[in-house]
């Protein structure tokens, strides 16, 4: 039977500990009590700190479809005063 000694952490353990430590970042921001609009604000702000250019533009891209499609929604609906 060999002794082996294992030092550090495998790739795998360091993905899980920082997908831990993600989601703890989430659940911090949403004790916050933030709502929809908040939440689109902050994706389009962490979007603008990725080092990639071509996701940052997908992401903003996407942003930007989410709120022409919720403008189109505010203007069918009518008022009758």
């Amino acid at each position: 039977m060999s002794n082996v000694e294992i030092f550090g952490s495998t790739e795998g353990e360091i993905s899980a500990e920082k997908s831990i430590a993600c989601r703890e970042i989430v659940a911090t921001i949403l004790d916050y009590g933030i709502d929809q609009n908040q939440i689109l604000k902050i994706i389009k702000l962490l979007s603008l700190e990725l080092e990639n250019r071509i996701i940052m533009k997908k992401i903003l891209e996407s942003l930007s479809e989410n709120s022409i499609n919720n403008e189109q929604k505010e203007r069918k609906i009518i008022c009758n005063d």
